[in-house]
């Protein structure tokens, strides 16, 4: 998983959830937060920061995907490079 992923998982629980939910699922997690956007990480490592948030927000991990990807959608594209044909 490229880092820009988990970075982006972080912004969407940060402004959803807000910061102390993020960091309180990053300690559970034993994770620090910090993710180089081009380094690739375990996907495991993604996986479990979903299970943690969907057990302790008592929300499906199927509907944080789906939410993770509508989120994820126009960030990707407000920080890639696209064709001048494509829009939002």
């Amino acid at each position: 998983m490229k880092g820009i992923v988990m970075n982006i998982l972080a912004e969407m629980v940060e402004t959803q959830l807000g910061l102390e939910e993020w960091n309180n699922v990053l300690d559970e997690a034993d994770e620090s937060g910090i993710y180089t956007s081009t380094a690739i990480y375990d996907d495991e490592r993604l996986l479990n920061l979903v299970g943690i948030l969907s057990q302790r927000n008592n929300i499906p991990a199927s509907d944080l995907v789906f939410a993770f990807g509508q989120f994820m959608f126009p960030a990707f594209l407000q920080a890639l490079p696209t064709a001048d044909r494509w829009s939002r």
